[in-house]
């Protein structure tokens, strides 16, 4: 009975939250701290706990009868723009007792909805009833799909290079850097593409957050960086091995062709089948539907076998 009643409220919560909500944008928004974990009882996300909006949920249940739940925390807003975020929470006694935190967090929208900050929305979950993985859209700061959300549509450049790393440029100029790989002490370094040699004293952690000299000074996603991703669309994939109480720092995903301005995550429920693959809806949308007209869309899946 619990677990029927637990498919019923997360059905509400998709029909309330179904439709966008404009707000102002928060005036003089900065740099927020990432909200507590926290726990709620009898449904998983909870209004002004710490969101007040939350929109396209998913739902897995393990092997072991925990149940994982997703959704975007959209804070004040409810648009795919303007500084969502990724919450997730699970129940190991059939949704009586749910304990959330954050699959993924950048605070540049100040908790609050505005058109300048990155987005992170759209997930779906798969499970071979262990490991949870997960695909969602992402946006850099102050670009998304829907113009009323964001400032600017993205580019329609992959904003990455050939060898699928994420491109970086330095207090505005080009495109002249990218970020390597992230070694053991969990931080990767920045190179130029010139000669691939180090940019001495910088780091980049697994979140793509920037520290010079062992002190965080921004992320690349944001505006406000000295080093900058492109402002296109991007697709993170995250994993857990805990069963959602922690969750891997995300892996970019190459899919998206240069050319297309949106490839994203089709929210929901993705697949493992029995030989492993990882199946993940996704979909495209606007010019680049696979030459089907600006206000077209058209649906496809990825999948990995590793």
């Amino acid at each position: 009975m619990a677990k029927k009643w637990t498919a019923v409220l997360m059905a509400i919560l998709m029909v309330l939250t179904a439709f966008p909500v404009t707000t102002a944008m928060a005036a003089g928004s900065s740099e927020a701290s990432k909200p507590a974990d926290g726990t709620t009882q009898g449904r998983p996300f909870v209004s002004d706990n710490p969101s007040h909006w939350y929109r396209i949920p998913s739902m897995v249940t393990l092997d072991d009868g925990t149940v994982v739940a997703a959704a975007d925390a959209r804070w004040d807003g409810g648009m795919d723009g303007g500084g969502n975020d990724v919450i997730t929470a699970r129940s190991t006694d059939n949704g009586d007792t749910w304990s959330y935190t954050w699959a993924g967090y950048y605070g540049d929208n100040g908790n609050f909805f505005n058109k300048a900050s990155t987005s992170y929305c759209d997930s779906n979950i798969a499970t071979d009833g262990k490991t949870l993985y997960m695909l969602s859209t992402f946006f850099a700061s102050g670009v998304a799909i829907n113009g009323t959300s964001a400032n600017a549509q993205p580019s329609k450049d992959t904003g990455l290079d050939s060898q699928g790393r994420l491109l970086l440029a330095r207090n505005g100029g080009d495109y002249d850097y990218y970020v390597g790989a992230v070694g053991a002490d969990g931080y990767a370094s920045i190179y130029r593409t010139s000669d691939s040699t180090v940019v001495s004293g910088y780091k980049v952690n697994g979140e793509f957050e920037l520290f010079k000299h062992d002190a965080y000074v921004g992320c690349v996603w944001y505006s406000n960086c000295e080093f900058q991703a492109k402002k296109c669309q991007y697709l993170f994939f995250r994993t857990s091995v805990d069963g959602g109480k922690t969750w891997s720092a995300p892996s970019l995903v190459n899919a998206r062709k240069s050319g297309e301005k949106f490839l994203g995550a089709g929210p929901g429920r993705a697949i493992v089948t029995d030989d492993g693959t990882i199946c993940m809806p996704v979909y495209v949308y606007g010019d680049n539907a696979w030459g089907s007209g600006d206000a077209s869309q058209a649906t496809s899946f990825i999948y990995s076998k590793d």
